[in-house]
């Protein structure tokens, strides 16, 4: 062959195999040829035998790799098959390798929805739709490198430094279920550091000036939300086990509701006693509802009730105007005002449902209700104080009002 008649082939009525004489190592088996296509495709060829079977590995096409460019890449590929290699075998390897994009479904099928709340699960998903997907989901898991790592991070931490910890956490926990599922054999995020550094556990307490723009804020919700935000006010309950709050699960005798270990964030039931307040907001939804959930969902395509709380909780902030406001930091206040008023830490635990490594806690679902009624029913009034500033008046509160 020369490169005059590679480039002047023409292509007949079918596909046509033609052989260089030149031998890419002389005496060794391995020939070279171009592959005419009926269209006009011209391919290069290298045809060899590996352990007395004829293979043949596709090494580019002309005029992008010239005749002299392919005799290079013949010569190279026919060496790495005399030290053992297998061209097409490894190809055929790399094109079955896992892209990172099923990496992620597989996290998200055999770990995420297994061990993590929907919430969280829906937190995974918009950083993989937001960052990890968009820079890493056609490559292979295999190719990607702590450079490619270090780089996405960087572009993330100029959002936030905080968001690329969340990322880095994320990208490092697909990566290690990956190897689990032997899918993948390096974590290239392993032992790399926050680029947030450390963070620190947020303190913010209300005042009680916030509070109560906070509180008034409720009433530009529509009903059910409205209804949600007092109740995590008032019971200093998690926003997840609120929203996913049952009518069975509430026992209007007792006045008594109870958590179920699958809604618990520690996995254990937890009685939460209800205040004369949250009692009244309850019986006023029950009124005009025919769900199972106390907060059913208006979106027919959403799983029962309310999950997304998010655009409240902003409508809160713009509406109450205090600066740094998180829907976490309604508990974390109820509980540092229970203590100002003298409950205990213990019992304060008990009302926040912390995890409890008593044996007897598993057998006593009634443990310290009476210790949990108190401290609520003193928060519930120092609320009621703070709102109507008359320590003389009731607090009734109604969803609809």
């Amino acid at each position: 062959m020369t490169e005059l008649w590679c480039k002047q082939i023409k292509p007949g009525s079918k596909q046509t195999d033609y052989y260089d004489a030149w031998e890419p190592l002389p005496g060794k088996s391995g020939k070279l040829l171009m592959r005419v296509g009926v269209k006009g495709t011209k391919t290069w060829v290298l045809m060899y035998r590996l352990n007395g079977k004829r293979c043949r590995y596709t090494m580019g096409h002309y005029p992008d790799m010239k005749l002299a460019q392919a005799h290079n890449q013949a010569v190279q590929t026919l060496s790495h098959i005399l030290d053992g290699g297998d061209p097409a075998g490894e190809r055929k390897v790399e094109k079955g390798a896992p892209t990172f994009s099923m990496l992620a479904d597989a996290y998200l099928e055999f770990h995420a929805r297994r061990h993590k709340k929907a919430s969280s699960i829906r937190e995974d998903e918009r950083i993989l739709q937001k960052d990890l997907l968009p820079a890493w989901g056609d490559m292979k898991g295999k190719d990607i490198t702590r450079r490619h790592v270090i780089d996405l991070l960087d572009r993330v931490a100029i959002r936030g430094p905080v968001m690329a910890n969340r990322v880095l956490a994320l990208a490092s926990t697909i990566f290690n279920v990956g190897i689990d599922r032997e899918l993948v054999e390096v974590n290239p995020c392993y032992r790399m550091k926050k680029p947030g550094g450390k963070e620190k556990s947020r303190d913010r307490v209300l005042s009680e000036d916030e509070i109560k723009a906070v509180w008034q804020a409720y009433d530009k919700l529509r009903p059910l939300m409205k209804a949600i935000m007092q109740i995590r006010t008032l019971t200093a309950q998690r926003g997840g086990e609120v929203c996913s709050m049952r009518w069975e699960d509430i026992d209007f005798d007792e006045r008594v509701w109870t958590i179920p270990a699958h809604v618990a964030k520690n996995k254990k039931a937890h009685r939460v006693p209800l205040v004369s307040a949250v009692v009244d907001i309850l019986c006023a939804l029950q009124e005009d509802t025919r769900s199972e959930w106390v907060f059913p969902s208006s979106h027919s395509s959403a799983r029962g009730h309310i999950y997304n709380v998010q655009k409240a909780a902003q409508a809160v902030q713009r509406e109450s105007a205090v600066e740094d406001f998180r829907l976490h930091d309604l508990r974390r206040t109820a509980a540092s005002m229970m203590a100002e008023m003298g409950v205990s830490e213990f019992d304060i635990g008990k009302v926040l449902n912390h995890s409890s490594d008593s044996i007897t806690q598993v057998y006593n679902r009634h443990a310290y209700d009476a210790e949990k009624r108190r401290a609520l029913e003193k928060w519930a009034d120092r609320l009621n104080r703070i709102l109507t500033g008359d320590t003389a008046k009731i607090l009734h509160l109604h969803a609809a009002a």
